[in-house]
């Protein structure tokens, strides 16, 4: 099976990433056949080796190849060796970009054709309010809905800065609802940090 994940919402792509990893470990508890590769150093022949070596414990392997897109001879070699990709039903190959990926490249266009990928576009203004409410659920705090949008004006689409003010606020008010003024009290605008960075 081959996986393929990008976008420019990295926090949510490796979120599902680390998904697939915590999926494939309760299967494989040894977990010695999950390999992680970073292609923009790595040889194709390594990956090659991976691939056709058969695991002594008759377990499927996970590989997880990073950063295919910014490699070209590697992504070449991926090419030439897509038909055996394919024709690989005993693993699982995990392509992850951390970012955007080209559309207009021949593997691109091969991937998306011939895996189960998931693009992560940053989120819409609802769909950030709806992600935060949930972080604050997970902590089990409470923030009135006034914050919560204000705090989602601070931090816009970075789920990451995101992520991060609503752990700080969470662990500074724990016996009851986060109101507007902690928020502006605690979370610097990302209007005010752009600000910083002109002058």
């Amino acid at each position: 099976m081959i996986i393929f994940l990008y976008g420019e919402d990295t926090f949510r792509s490796k979120q599902k990433l680390q998904e697939i990893v915590e999926e494939y470990k309760k299967v494989h508890k040894n977990g010695l056949n999950l390999i992680v590769m970073d292609c923009q150093g790595a040889d194709f022949d390594d990956l090659k080796r991976e691939l056709e070596t058969v695991s002594m414990f008759k377990e499927k392997k996970l590989i997880i190849l990073k950063s295919a897109f910014l490699n070209a001879e590697f992504e070449k070699s991926l090419l030439d060796y897509k038909n055996s990709l394919l024709e690989d039903k005993e693993n699982t190959i995990v392509f992850f970009e951390d970012g955007k990926a080209d559309s207009r490249k021949s593997f691109f266009k091969f991937l998306e054709k011939n895996s189960k990928s998931q693009e992560f576009k940053p989120l819409s203004w609802p769909q950030s309010l709806t992600f935060a409410k949930k972080e604050f659920e997970k902590y089990g705090v409470k923030i009135q809905s006034e914050a919560l949008e204000q705090l989602v004006i601070f931090c816009g689409s970075d789920l990451w800065r995101l992520s991060n003010e609503i752990k700080k606020l969470a662990a500074f008010k724990i016996d009851s609802a986060i109101d507007l003024k902690d928020v502006e009290q605690m979370v610097n605008s990302e209007i005010e940090t752009d600000i910083f960075k002109t002058i």
